[in-house]
């Protein structure tokens, strides 16, 4: 109990782990993004006539983009290998224009490049340049061309050639000495890029640097190109365009084959490069996977996002490039680009690759014989479907090993995520496929980063347009862990539609046609909740697709996470949006909403607060200056209801999303809430009179207010003292956010016409009283904690006498003079009606610079997790208009109560402490290995502990102060004492050795009045009950165990009726853990049954005793009775299972003074024991009369202390 995340986090985001890094942009969107628009294909090959710096040899290799130039005449070759290499360029890509120049003139390129440099605009050129027939580049930098007459070869220098082309820009060098391209290429561009740099300050109008241009070169300075005859003349060109064809033709190279399969028949491999079905197809679709996957293991992730997931044509020119580089360097040949890559022609996958195309091959003479009557049918290829088992083992063995926060050999991804996208192409794969990469982003945010950076967001969008049924559980969980992680994929549902998937899969009436219906359509609620959210559009398109009543009706669903996601959907939907709200309203959804404020679920409790809160304007919006707006008399309606039903709710998170809500009312309404806040002044004034022995001179008492505002502000003022109440609440985050909207009312009243009234107080510090009447048996604090307030604030301090004080005068505060009525009535003009609009009051801002408060005392605290220490200033010091980045209150407030962390963790595995192995589960293990030893030794022990002899010391401790209270460990040597102010201390009673102190927090004047270990199967949590009638929670209070720093779990308040006695018993608690519920009493005339499962209040069992309750005992069996004693030396069997004023069944008056303590038999079944302290210890049998079966008089000057041992006929007084 008391172990869920939201009892570690308070339903706050939870950061990343420390060993995270920071993702990559996987939209491509970093600086040096290319898009190719246009193409200038350059081909310098003036056939028949060689360079006079190259020598070839006798054969050579001819091919010029598969044609042989000397076939043909020379014009006509030319001009087939333009239109050749044109058509190899838009197979990578048709969406480019593709311009060739063969053979230009200095000035015809220039024109050339210009020209399309004017079409492209801010996009990138590719220029390809072929200079095979003419000489190498030169070490300065120069390619050459011709003149017009083709008698001399003009050089061009490669300043002239980025002037023409600029920026940015694809290079392809495809000639010998390459590299003096490249090399003197990006010294020109760092030269030109500094001289911008100096000149202008940079490049303008987004215009890219010249050094982010993209260059591909087939060899290096010093090298030649290949010439060998069994090769293209150009392989470079052939590599990066027709890489099938090359691949093919190289593997016969060097591969033997039966059947003599040869060069010419492989270029007769039937089917087409589109057709992912036919032979060819297959084998290009398993290439593109292969050099994918080769480019993703090898390259980092910010080159593989600019190279291969920006733009088509790129990509696949260095997908081919990675082709080229294994074939060429077989050929002393090393081909080199920029940005400069790793080498890759030795990667493991390129065997994978040989023996698709062997598999492929040896069906070749098969698929050539053309037999009529029995044709040979294809036999695919299983590359996919063995890739895919491989990363099936993957996420089997070694897929959490990557969770681990601690992990010493970091392992590197899978390597087939590449292949797994290209499998979502193939049908017969397909849901395979699927149901691995959802089992792959349940592993963590990492993993979703990874899966989106791979690029498979446009393929997972396509598949939102299928009609298949069994493809919806598995696209659903995908998508909600991809919009979980990276929320801003809204604009594309929307642009593309997608979001309709999901609202028809939540508008579903079968169930049956759904696997687990209910956690599918919760998942579609979030998915829809994050399209809706800040967007306007999607709103309005998810509200025309029914989505709102679909959320309505599913309300009411069984399953508590529906019912939460669908109340956030709502939330969203309306957020900001006016004509969502009115059509909310027609339905009733408010009030739909407010009955889930009493859900067994604090989840649910919760989204219906943050729902009800953007109903009254707290925007979820990521822009803080989005806001909702416009007050009505509902608006008070909900808030009340929603105060009074939340505001002793004993989860944190809960208490936290209703000031969110009361902030809302509080900017809408703010003068009515300065009138209160005034009221409370006065009254709160003549109370410290009162207590004080001074008198000041009241006002004049005149009714001049109207019935409707006095019921009006009567809700407003039930509002503002439970925020007064919230604003020292146990749990600091809580207090803090209160503290918050109270200094904002206070900071209005203090410059309201209020303090011009004549009598007021306003301006004059409150004086204390002299007796607070605390209960004079808890003693006095040695040690208080500092105020949460590190700022003055005014001094308002809490009191349950003085609030029904101050409840009870309401109506004849509100009757004043008529003064009061005119400064009323000209505040309420000014501030306190709402409007439309701001009327220039701005909300308090919170600074950013925190002061905290120095300790008093050199003790331990306990972390108070969510610190929220703030200096607050006047609302009216500041323009309207937030400057320095300040946020309205509203804004500040607002808790981003979106749980995607949920949709983070991983779902389809055991959490770590549950996984066999783990150090949690291994610890664990031994726990409970541990406990059954200790439980079998105590049996065997219990019947000689009732002989034996109980006066051995085992330990001795120097406790500071006076022990009060204390708990023992059933399983651990841990003994917890609490002293007789607020300090706790944990000792390791075998060692004699102290493992913690710290503070508890209760105010002065007060004391731990209750303790206990709960979870001890487990761990434990110490469970602490103070006399002011706060429960609060702590974990890791054994530093041994390197759990972390001491943390509170939880606060509440759980005794709230408590009557001021100076002999009382304070807070008495008793915890049965096998039922999870917590009963409290003490100095009430009440007890409160509290589930801390639902961590809500059960029942209120009326004691029917003017005294107050001394101890509680509740059946260790699975009864639902419990034993309470009383001060006035009666006690009474309770059972839960009656109405709250007939829970008594039974009650006994034998003891004659204050019960000390009850206690059932730890052997005897129905028999319990019970002491008071005149040293009387009587046995009772429930079956039995209302007489006691035997009595002992134990200590004949009394007994302060009695207990049973729970496993042994033995009781110590």
């Amino acid at each position: 109990y008391w172990s869920a995340k939201r009892h570690l986090t308070c339903g706050n985001p939870t950061p990343g782990p420390s060993w995270s890094q920071k993702p990559i942009p996987w939209r491509g969107s970093a600086p040096g993004k290319l898009k190719t628009a246009t193409a200038a294909l350059v081909l310098c090959l003036n056939i028949d006539v060689d360079p006079p710096d190259i020598i070839k040899t006798n054969p050579c290799a001819n091919l010029e983009c598969w044609v042989d130039p000397h076939t043909l005449p020379a014009q006509k070759a030319l001009e087939a290998i333009g239109n050749n290499l044109q058509h190899q360029f838009e197979g990578l890509s048709l969406k480019i224009g593709y311009k060739y120049i063969l053979d230009p003139s200095v000035e015809d390129l220039r024109r050339f490049c210009q020209t399309l440099r004017k079409q492209a605009k801010d996009d990138a050129v590719l220029f390809y340049y072929n200079g095979h027939g003419v000489p190498k580049p030169t070490a300065s930098g120069e390619l050459w061309c011709f003149n017009r007459n083709y008698t001399q070869y003009i050089p061009v220098s490669l300043q002239e050639l980025q002037a023409w082309v600029g920026s940015p820009g694809v290079y392809i060098w495809d000639c010998s000495a390459a590299g003096h391209l490249l090399q003197n290429f990006n010294m020109f561009a760092e030269r030109k890029d500094n001289e911008v740099n100096m000149m202008q300050g940079g490049y303008s109008n987004g215009a890219q640097p010249m050094i982010n241009s993209l260059q591909l070169a087939a060899c290096g300075a010093n090298e030649q190109l290949p010439s060998c005859p069994e090769l293209p003349a150009d392989v470079f060109t052939s590599c990066l365009t027709s890489p099938i064809d090359i691949a093919l033709r190289y593997f016969i190279m060097n591969h033997q084959l039966p059947n003599n399969i040869t060069a010419d028949m492989v270029l007769q491999l039937p089917g087409d490069l589109k057709d992912r079905r036919t032979p060819l197809g297959e084998l290009n679709w398993i290439f593109t996977a292969i050099t994918d996957t080769i480019a993703w293991t090898t390259f980092s992730r910010d080159i593989f996002t600019k190279l291969y997931r920006c733009d088509l044509l790129i990509a696949s020119l260095f997908r081919n490039f990675l082709l080229a580089e294994r074939i060429m360097k077989n050929y002393h040949c090393t081909p080199h680009t920029f940005p400069p890559l790793p080498p890759t022609n030795t990667h493991p996958l390129w065997a994978t690759w040989d023996l698709a195309v062997d598999t492929c091959l040896r069906q070749l003479p098969d698929l050539l014989s053309r037999s009529a009557c029995n044709p040979y049918v294809y036999v695919p290829s299983k590359f996919f479907a063995d890739q895919l088992t491989a990363f099936e083992v993957w996420i089997s063995r070694g897929g959490s090993a990557l969770t681990r926060q601690n992990h010493l050999v970091p392992r590197k991804p899978p390597d087939q995520l590449p292949i797994v996208l290209q499998v979502l192409l193939s049908q017969p794969h397909r849901l395979r496929a699927l149901i691995l990469l959802s089992q792959f982003v349940d592993l963590g945010p990492w993993a979703v980063h990874l899966v989106l950076t791979i690029g498979i967001f446009p393929y997972i969008s396509k598949l939102l347009q299928a009609q298949g049924q069994d493809l919806r559980p598995v696209l659903i969980f995908i998508w909600a862990r991809i919009l979980a992680v990276d929320p801003t994929v809204q604009t594309d549902l929307f642009n593309t539609q997608g979001f309709k998937y999901f609202a028809n899969v939540l508008g579903l009436r079968n169930e049956d046609v759904l696997p687990n219906s209910s956690e599918h359509k919760a998942m579609c609620s979030f998915i829809l909740a994050a399209v809706c959210r800040d967007f306007y559009q999607g709103q309005t398109a998810c509200c025309d697709e029914r989505v709102f009543d679909n959320c309505y009706e599913r309300l009411d669903e069984a399953d508590f996470l529906l019912r939460q996601w669908t109340a956030l959907c709502i939330a969203q939907m309306w957020d900001t949006n006016d004509e969502m709200k009115v059509y909310g309203v027609d339905r009733g959804t408010q009030d739909k909403l407010t009955e889930l404020l009493s859900d067994d679920s604090a989840e649910v409790r919760s989204a219906a607060l943050y729902a009800l809160g953007t109903f009254l304007g707290a925007s979820g919006a990521i822009d803080a200056t989005k806001q909702g707006g416009g007050g009505s008399g509902m608006e008070v309606a909900v808030a009340t209801g929603a105060t009074l039903a939340i505001k002793d709710d004993a989860s944190p998170m809960c208490r936290k999303e209703l000031l969110v809500l009361i902030s809302c009312l509080v900017k809408e309404w703010r003068g009515y809430f300065v009138v209160c806040a005034w009221i409370y002044w006065e009254e709160d004034r003549k109370w410290r009179a009162s207590t004080s022995g001074h008198h000041h001179s009241p006002l004049h008492d005149e009714d001049v207010t109207n019935q409707a505002n006095r019921v009006l502000l009567s809700s407003f003022f039930t509002i503002f003292v439970v925020l007064l109440d919230l604003s020292v609440d146990p749990y600091q985050e809580v207090a803090a956010n209160a503290q918050t909207i109270v200094d904002y009312i206070m900071a209005l009243l203090l410059e309201s016409p209020f303090t011009r009234l004549e009598g007021t107080s306003l301006n004059n510090p409150p004086t204390a009283p002299a007796d607070r009447h605390a209960s004079p048996q808890l003693g006095t604090a040695s040690h208080s904690p500092p105020s949460p307030i590190t700022g003055d604030r005014p001094g308002l301090t809490r009191s349950d006498t003085m609030t029904s004080t101050i409840s009870s005068g309401v109506s004849n505060t509100l009757r004043r003079t008529s003064s009061f009525a005119n400064a009323l009535k000209s505040l309420a003009n000014g501030i306190a009606f709402p409007s439309s609009s701001d009327d220039g009051r701005a909300s308090p801002i919170v600074s950013t610079h925190v002061h905290f408060q120095p300790e008093v005392t050199d003790i331990s605290r306990p972390p108070s997790p969510n610190l929220n220490v703030a200096q607050y200033t006047s609302p009216y010091s500041r323009p309207t208009t937030p400057q320095g980045g300040s946020h309205d209150m509203q804004s500040q407030n607002v808790i981003d109560f979106l749980p995607c962390d949920y949709f983070k963790e991983p779902q389809m595995r055991q959490s770590e402490s549950d996984e066999p192995g783990s150090i949690q589960y291994n610890y664990q293990v031994w726990r409970q290995q541990r406990n059954e030893r200790i439980c079998e030794q105590t049996d065997s022990q219990a019947c000689a502990a009732e002989k034996g002899r109980w006066d051995k010391t085992v330990a001795t401790f120097q406790v500071q102060g006076y022990p009060l209270t204390m708990a023992f460990h059933s399983y651990d040597q841990h003994l917890v004492i609490a002293n007789e102010s607020d300090m706790i201390s944990v000792w390791d009673w075998l060692a004699k050795k102290r493992l913690n102190y710290f503070c508890n927090g209760n105010p002065r004047g007060t004391s731990i009045t209750s303790l206990d270990i709960i979870n001890q199967d487990v761990g434990g949590l110490i469970l602490t009950g103070s006399a002011d009638g706060i429960v609060r929670m702590y974990r890791n209070y054994d530093p041994t165990l390197e759990q972390g720093p001491l943390q509170m779990v939880s606060a509440f308040r759980g005794l709230n009726e408590v009557v001021q006695l100076r002999q009382g018993t304070g807070m008495i608690m008793d915890w049965k853990q096998s039922a999870g519920i917590l009963l409290v009493g003490g100095d009430s005339r009440v007890i409160k049954v509290w589930d801390a499962q639902t961590e809500t209040q059960g029942l209120d069992l009326e004691t029917n005793s003017d005294s107050p309750v001394t101890s509680i005992t509740s059946d260790p069996g699975s009864s639902q009775t419990f034993i309470a004693s009383f001060a006035d030396g009666t006690l009474k069997v309770f059972d839960r299972r009656l109405e709250d004023d007939e829970a008594i069944v039974r009650s006994y008056s034998d003891h004659t003074s204050w019960v000390q303590n009850v206690r059932y038999h730890p052997k005897l079944s129905g028999r319990f024991l019970s002491a008071s302290v005149d040293g009387q210890v009587k046995l009772w049998d429930l079956r039995g009369s209302d007489s006691p079966t035997q009595s002992w008089h134990i200590h004949q000057q009394g007994l302060s202390t009695f207990d049973v041992h729970p496993h042994s006929s033995v009781f110590a007084a």
